[in-house]
């Protein structure tokens, strides 16, 4: 099951979403195709509302461009900081969009059913079903022995079998995942990505975005990323020299007194004073109070209640 249902955002309304206008306008441009960028990174610090931004974009994709979408919060595979389970999420949110994944369903099928016969053919032929080389057969060709298995027999199923079958399935999501980008657009949203393992930053950074997008310059394919996390503006630009492929949101912007009021208003905070309002408002033009500081502030100010 996906970590993210569409029962866990069925309450959410964009109607709560104040302003972002500006920021959303930036993500739309990059799904007109008309430069070369195809990653967004939202870099700001916590208590800023990234999370609920990244929302507003998943449903942009959703109901006004008909474009499937994953929006992934990355820290919650601290329990399980590995690449596969973050794949298996990406694939179950864009098959519930329509987007197919012929090669990883097959290979993955084959690797819950202990099956290595299959990654032996695999190997042997070192195509996938859309006959693109995978690579990470070099890496497996260790575990499922193809002369090994032309003179003794299909290798026993073995944990370090299993690991290399995940790289295999990992590969041939990718192969599934552009050959999908190649004809359409496909949006896949990272959130928190300051907050998970290096093990799966490194595979966000490494594998997808350098080795799949970076490196592929001239690629006519229509995937984007949209990152976000604290600080993540320095993270890339001290990894990436190409930043050509790239657009920056370095903080999210601020608010004119009305929008102040209406994030007040849509939490529920409701028995603010004018004067109130003016100050917290001020407060976080200043940045001298996050958001989700101003809201805690707003509650006290009502009588202790609860904000939403």
């Amino acid at each position: 099951m996906s970590l993210l249902e569409p029962a866990d955002i069925k309450d959410f309304d964009p109607a709560d979403i104040v302003d972002r206008e500006p920021e959303a306008s930036r993500f739309q441009n990059l799904l007109e195709f008309a430069t070369q960028r195809r990653i967004l990174a939202v870099s700001d610090d916590s208590g800023w509302g990234k999370s609920t931004f990244l929302k507003k974009l998943r449903y942009l994709c959703e109901y006004k461009h008909n474009v499937p979408v994953a929006l992934i919060p990355l820290e919650d595979f601290d329990d399980r900081p590995d690449e596969f389970e973050l794949v298996s999420d990406i694939v179950d949110q864009l098959k519930r969009a329509g987007v197919p994944f012929p090669s990883f369903d097959r290979l993955n099928i084959a690797r819950l059913l202990h099956d290595a016969g299959l990654f032996v053919d695999r190997l042997r032929g070192a195509v996938n079903a859309e006959a693109a080389v995978i690579s990470g057969g070099q890496v497996a060709g260790s575990i499922f022995n193809i002369e090994h298995a032309d003179n003794v027999g299909v290798p026993d199923w073995t944990d370090e079998a299993n690991r290399q079958a995940k790289l295999l399935c990992l590969e041939a999501f990718l192969a599934d995942l552009f050959e999908t980008a190649s004809k359409r657009t496909v949006v896949i949203i990272l959130d928190n990505v300051e907050h998970t393992t290096e093990q799966l930053r490194r595979w966000v950074f490494k594998t997808l975005v350098s080795d799949r997008i970076l490196a592929n310059p001239d690629a006519e394919h229509k995937l984007i990323v949209v990152m976000a996390g604290e600080k993540l503006q320095p993270r890339l630009t001290s990894r990436f020299e190409d930043l050509a492929r790239f657009d920056f949101i370095s903080a999210l912007g601020t608010w004119e007194p009305e929008d102040t009021a209406r994030l007040f208003e849509v939490h529920g905070l409701n028995g603010l004073l004018p004067h109130q309002v003016i100050q917290l408002h001020g407060s976080i033009v200043a940045r001298e109070v996050s958001l989700t500081s101003a809201l805690a502030i707003a509650a006290i100010y009502t009588g202790g209640a609860t904000w939403k």
